[in-house]
């Protein structure tokens, strides 16, 4: 039997204990687990490499006594949830304040350039019908005076 499976065999026997008792006692996974494996040894856990941190108190004196590690770690990982979802939401507010003011500046240069448009197809005409008219001797041969009848 491989120790995944002995781990597993120890927690439903503890379950059913727990089941078929009048009180409800909670199982205490991290005993299960360092009893299966020998407990700590040269101030290492078997199985738990790196991750051995976030159960500094397993196997000591004080781990009956403290909040179990689990509720600790737990805590933690909420807690980096919690500033990453803070970081996140502060990240998309700065994008997404970017992208609405380059919008709303694309928005404000072509309702300008329409409106300038607009102005000059207005009052275009009217400029060019108030210039004063060229005199006939610097008009190019060939081309008829403006106004005259033919």
């Amino acid at each position: 039997m491989n120790l995944a499976d002995a781990v597993m065999s120890k927690i439903t026997s503890a379950s059913h204990l727990v089941d078929e008792s009048s009180n409800s006692p909670t199982i205490d996974f991290s005993n299960i687990y360092m009893d299966e494996v020998g407990g700590v040894k040269k101030a290492c856990i078997y199985g738990l490499g790196s991750q051995v941190v976030f159960y500094e108190n397993i196997g000591s004196s004080s781990a009956s006594t403290s909040q179990p590690q689990d509720c600790s770690f737990d805590a933690r990982v909420k807690e980096y949830v919690q500033e990453m979802k803070e970081e996140m939401k502060h990240q998309m507010r700065e994008e997404m304040g970017e992208e609405l003011c380059e919008e709303i500046k694309n928005e404000m240069q072509l309702e300008m350039q329409e409106q300038v448009d607009k102005i000059l197809q207005e009052r275009l005409p009217i400029l060019i019908a108030g210039l004063p008219k060229p005199p006939l001797d610097t008009l190019p041969a060939g081309t008829p005076p403006t106004g005259t009848p033919h």
